[in-house]
Order: C-alpha cells, then structure tokens, then sequence
C-alpha cells in the first residue's frame, strides 16, 4: 500500500466504520481523531523524525530556563557544549531531597522539565545552579504537526510502517464517537498490535539509549 495521505486516512477509516453519514460523523471529526493516533504514536517511543534542538545560555543565579520553543514533546538530553558534557536528567522529588530546598552553585551536571515558565513553555532547572554563563544544547522529540486535507492532503511525518497504528486508532475512536463499545475494544487492539509490529520493524541499535540510574537517587539510596 502507498504511503496513506490525510483523505486516505479519512476514506479509509470512514470504510471501516460502515460509510457512516457525515451528518453523524464528519470527515472533519474523522481527520481529528487520525492526528489524535499521530500524537498517540508519536509519546510513545522516540522517533528521530521528530528529533531535533535547541540552545540555552544560563546565567549566574538562574536555576530555571523556559525554553524558547513551543512544539516539545519530550526532552530527549541536555549537553553543556561549553564543557563538552552531558548533563543527567532527574526528577523533582530527588532535586529537592538532594538540595533541601538550599541549592548549591557551580557548573550544572543535573536537569529536570520543571512545569512550563510565564510564557507558557517548557522550562528546564538545571543543579547545580549555574555560577556563570554556559552554553546547552538540549535535544527535544518535537510535536508532529496535524495532517491536513486541504489545500493539499499531507502524510504523517512518522515512518510508513506507523501508518496502520495511526489508522486503527481513528477507526477506534469512531467506534467509540458511534457508541460501539465493542468495536472500540476490538480496534484498540488493533492499533496495539499495529503498533508491535511497526516498532519491531523500525528499532535500530542506535535508538536505544540506556538510561542509567540518577547518581542522585543512588546516594539518596533509591533502586
């Protein structure tokens, strides 16, 4: 099958669904639910499609840094590109068991998404609290955009073998949107099983990274 478009997404699962009268289910409504399988899709592993970056410049003081851009979907790493190192993600509850509320400063080696900043952006805290000005590079997964039909239908921006994952999940949620329970369970698994295959058949080596245990939670003594 050809790579599917915005309006073979739409036809397609209105096929599935039993041709539906639009006055029940507009292809509108049809086409929400396709880029609601995408976002699905696209949370649930990394995708380097979506892999790209953005910098940081801290100050001496600031601990916290709302990023400058708004389509993050999840923050992948931070490298201090002024040291050439790689800082470690943690979490809130070891940042503020470790700091007591106290903070130390000096060159950051720990960050953690901290909420999003008075502009409504993602915003990372960095540990310690930098002591002068640092360059970071922070790799990000960003938000897929929304398929369209119009002017000219587009594809997912995912890769082909996620087409069928972005498919049943919309021909589920119509299930569900036509008060057919039933159906809505049995094309959710489906989608999961879609989505099995295609992320067998798109791992690579390269796409797995091993994610260490924070240096933090062990000396607070975590597993």
């Amino acid at each position: 099958m050809a790579r599917r478009t915005a309006d073979d997404f739409v036809d397609h699962a209105r096929q599935a669904l039993g041709g539906p009268d639009t006055g029940l289910l507009s292809d509108a409504r049809i086409l929400s639910f396709v880029n609601r399988g995408q976002q699905r899709v696209a949370v649930m592993r990394t995708h380097p499609e979506l892999s790209t970056t953005t910098t940081i410049t801290t100050s001496s003081g600031t601990a916290a840094y709302e990023l400058t851009v708004t389509n993050v979907g999840r923050i992948l790493g931070v490298i201090d590109t002024t040291t050439d190192v790689e800082l470690t993600e943690i979490n809130f509850y070891e940042y503020r068991l470790w700091t007591q509320g106290n903070p130390s400063s000096g060159k950051p080696d720990y960050f953690f998404p901290n909420g999003v900043g008075s502009n409504s952006r993602v915003q990372l805290t960095l540990d310690p609290t930098p002591d002068a000005t640092l360059s970071l590079t922070v790799y990000y997964q960003k938000i897929p955009t929304d398929l369209v039909q119009s002017p000219t239908a587009t594809s997912s921006v995912l890769n082909e073998a996620f087409d069928e994952c972005i498919y049943s999940y919309a021909v589920a949620q119509g299930f569900m949107t036509l008060q057919n329970p039933q159906m809505y369970e049995a094309w959710m698994g489906v989608f999961r099983e879609n989505y099995f295959l295609a992320d067998r058949q798109t791992a690579r080596a390269s796409d797995i990274r091993t994610h260490l245990r924070s240096p933090i939670g062990e000396a607070l003594g975590g597993a």
